[in-house]
């Protein structure tokens, strides 16, 4: 059940996302102001970000990925999340000269099991 509602809700939000991303897209092409190129690249970039999430909680919740766990690199999600984390504030905060860091000293973590799914 909660697999069902969890696949409805991405379907929805990728048509959204969708409408959003091409809408983005045309005003990308026909601006000309550097402001607004800034801001469009922003919108696409959250976008395309947005999009891509939604699509590993699709894949996350297919029921072939159910039955055999495999082990997850942490390392590869602490890059992920370190990633998911550079909001598009950070722009608006170098432009004002601050300058944010996220830094991953611990290369080395072994891989984990992830938790048995509860649905």
């Amino acid at each position: 059940m909660l697999r069902e509602v969890a696949n409805g809700i991405s379907h929805n939000l990728n048509n959204l996302l969708t409408g959003v991303l091409l809408q983005t897209e045309l005003i990308e092409s026909i601006a000309q102001e550097p402001e607004v190129q800034d801001c469009v690249k922003d919108i696409l970039r959250s976008g395309r970000r947005a999009a891509d999430l939604i699509n590993r909680l699709s894949l996350s919740l297919r029921e072939d990925n159910v039955d055999a766990p495999e082990s997850i690199s942490v390392n590869d999600i602490i890059h992920e999340a370190i990633e998911a984390t550079q909001p598009n504030g950070l722009d608006e905060a170098e432009r004002r000269g601050v300058t944010i860091t996220f830094e991953h000293t611990q290369e080395d973590l072994p891989p984990i099991l992830p938790p048995a799914p509860c649905f």
